[in-house]
C-alpha cells in the first residue's frame, strides 16, 4: 500500500491512528519494508509517531531496525566495562513470524470491513468450538471486547496453540460478514467428526461459495476440490483409472476422491470440495449413494472405498478414513434440474438466498483485495444494488446473464488506475459486451436489451 493509499483510507498524515484505522497503517508499513514483527507488535503510541511524521524520518528507522518490537527507538548500547562478564542476551519481546502472519489476517479483516468485526459473530463461531482455549476467550471477549483486544486474544491464543491457528481466517471472515462462512464454520472443523458431513451449499451462481470453501480449507492439513460434470467416465475420474507409465506399462493413479480417502486414512486432516456436484450424471450419483452414507465401525465411523489398485492378495485394494478426518463439502447452483431424490437426500442442505447486504459485503472484500482506493463501501452498496436489479431482469427476459462478481474482479484487474472511479469505468465498459441477449439468427446484440443495460453502465460513470 502506498502512502497516497493510505492517505485515501486513513485521511492526511496528521490524522490519528487508533484501533479503526491501525490495520491500514501496518499495510502501509509491510509495503514500505518494516519487518513483519515490528508491525504486528508496533504499540498504537508508535504508530501514531511513525504515521504523522512526514519527513518519513522514523519510517526509515523502522525500515532500517532502529526500533525494538514495539516500535521504540533503540538506544546505543553502553560500552561493557572491561572487567564484567558478559550478559546474556535477553529474548526479543515479540512474537514470531507465524504468529504475526496470523496478526496481519485479523488487521487485514478489521481494515477491510468499514462496519468492523461484528461482536456477536465472533462469539458464536468461539462458542461453535469444542477447543477449550477458544471458549475461554469467547468468555474473555463477552467481558472485554473491542476490536483491538479481540485481535490481540487470538494473536495470543495462536502462540499458544497452533492447530487453532488455521482457524482464524475462518473466524475472521465469518465475524466480518461473509454470510456463507457464518454458517459452515460451526459445522466443520478439522479432526472432528461432523454429525452433518457432507454439506451441500446452494446459492446463487458466483457468490462466493468457492472462495468461502478454500478459505475454510486452509484449517486442513490438505485441502483438494473436483469441478463435477456429467462426462460418462466421471466415475473414474473421482476413483482413479490405469494410465500409461511412459515405460510401455501402466499404473493405477488415485482418484481425488481415492487420494482423499487414502490422505484421510493416513492421519491427515482433509477437506474435499465437489464443486457444481449436482451436474453429475445419475450414474455417477448413485455411485456415491453408498460412500457417502459411511460405514459404522467399533473405532467409530468411516468412508470406505474399494479402489482400481490391487492388493497383495490380488483382489482389489480397500481403503478407509475415519469421519473425523475427511470433511466432504458439495456447492451447486439450484437449477430447474432436479437430482436424483435419494442423492439429494445424502446432504445436509445450507441454502444461503439472494440478499444485498451479502452481496454488498463479498463485493467489498473482492475491491480490497486489490488495494483499490476510494469509497468503498459505497460503491460496493451500488454495485450489489446493481447485481440484483440485473438478476430481475435476466428473470423477466430484458438480458441474458445477470451481472456477476466474476465481472467485478475482472474490473478490478484491468482498470486503469487501483481507484474506485477507474474500476467504476472499466466495469460499465464491459457490461452490455457481458450481459446483452443477442439475436440467434444474426449474433447482434438485441437492441432493447442493449438499452437496459446502459442505464447501469451510465450511472456507474457519474
Amino acid at each position: 500500500m502506498t502512502t497516497a493509499q493510505a492517505i485515501a483510507i486513513i485521511g492526511d498524515r496528521s490524522t490519528p491512528i487508533t484501533s479503526a484505522n491501525r490495520g491500514a497503517v501496518r499495510a502501509w508499513l509491510t509495503a514500505a519494508g518494516v519487518d513483519g514483527v515490528i508491525v504486528a507488535n508496533a504499540v498504537m503510541e508508535n504508530l501514531n509517531v511513525v504515521w504523522q511524521d512526514e519527513s518519513d524520518t522514523i519510517l526509515r528507522d523502522w525500515v532500517a531496525g532502529k526500533v525494538d518490537a514495539k516500535g521504540f527507538k533503540i538506544a546505543p548500547a553502553a560500552p561493557a566495562a572491561p572487567a564484567a562478564p558478559a550478559a546474556p542476551a535477553a529474548p526479543a519481546p515479540a512474537l514470531g513470524i507465524f504468529e504475526a502472519a496470523i496478526a496481519a489476517v485479523v488487521d487485514a479483516k478489521l481494515a477491510s470491513n468499514p462496519a468492523g468485526v461484528d461482536e456477536d459473530a465472533v462469539k458464536s463461531i468461539l462458542a461453535a468450538t469444542v477447543d477449550p482455549a477458544l471458549e475461554a476467550m469467547a468468555d474473555e471477549i463477552r467481558d472485554i471486547y473491542d476490536q483491538t483486544k479481540a485481535a490481540e486474544a487470538l494473536i495470543d491464543l495462536v502462540a499458544k496453540d497452533k492447530a487453532t491457528a488455521a482457524r482464524i481466517p475462518v473466524i475472521a471472515a465469518a465475524a466480518s460478514g461473509n454470510a456463507i462462512m457464518d454458517k459452515l464454520a460451526p459445522l466443520y472443523k478439522a479432526g472432528v467428526e461432523s454429525y452433518v458431513d457432507p454439506v451441500l451449499l446452494c446459492s446463487p451462481p458466483s457468490f462466493g461459495k468457492s472462495h468461502t470453501i478454500r478459505l475454510l480449507g486452509r484449517s486442513y492439513d490438505r485441502y483438494l476440490e473436483h469441478g463435477c460434470s456429467d462426462d460418462i467416465d466421471e466415475v473414474s475420474t473421482l476413483l482413479g483409472n490405469p494410465v500409461p507409465d511412459g515405460k510401455g506399462s501402466f499404473a493405477v493413479v488415485d482418484g481425488v476422491m481415492a487420494e482423499a480417502v487414502r490422505a484421510a486414512g493416513s492421519g491427515q486432516t482433509v477437506l474435499l470440495l465437489l464443486d457444481e456436484v449436482l451436474r453429475l450424471s445419475p450414474k455417477a450419483q448413485e455411485w456415491l449413494l453408498t460412500f457417502l452414507t459411511g460405514v459404522n465401525t467399533p473405532s467409530g465411523r468411516v468412508y470406505r472405498m474399494r479402489t482400481r489398485k490391487m492388493d497383495a492378495s490380488g483382489a482389489l485394494e480397500v481403503i478407509e478414513s475415519p469421519m473425523t478426518h475427511l470433511h466432504i463439502v458439495g456447492a451447486t447452483n439450484l437449477t430447474m434440474h432436479r437430482p436424483v431424490e435419494a442423492f439429494w437426500d445424502r446432504w445436509h442442505h445450507v441454502r444461503i438466498d439472494w440478499d444485498k447486504d451479502t452481496a454488498a459485503s463479498i463485493a467489498a472484500d473482492i475491491v480490497n483485495s486489490f488495494g483499490v482506493s476510494g469509497n468503498v463501501p459505497g460503491f460496493a452498496e451500488a454495485f450489489a444494488m446493481l447485481v440484483g436489479e440485473s438478476r430481475e431482469a435476466v428473470k423477466a427476459g430484458r438480458i441474458a446473464f445477470p451481472c456477476s462478481f466474476r465481472i467485478l474482479r475482472r474490473a478490478c484487474g484491468h482498470a486503469a488506475e487501483p481507484t474506485v472511479p477507474a474500476v467504476k469505468a472499466a466495469l460499465a465498459d464491459c457490461l452490455t459486451d457481458s450481459l446483452a441477449l443477442w439475436d440467434g439468427d444474426t449474433g447482434d446484440m438485441v437492441s432493447e436489451s442493449k438499452a437496459a443495460i446502459s442505464g447501469w453502465a451510465k450511472a456507474l460513470k457519474v
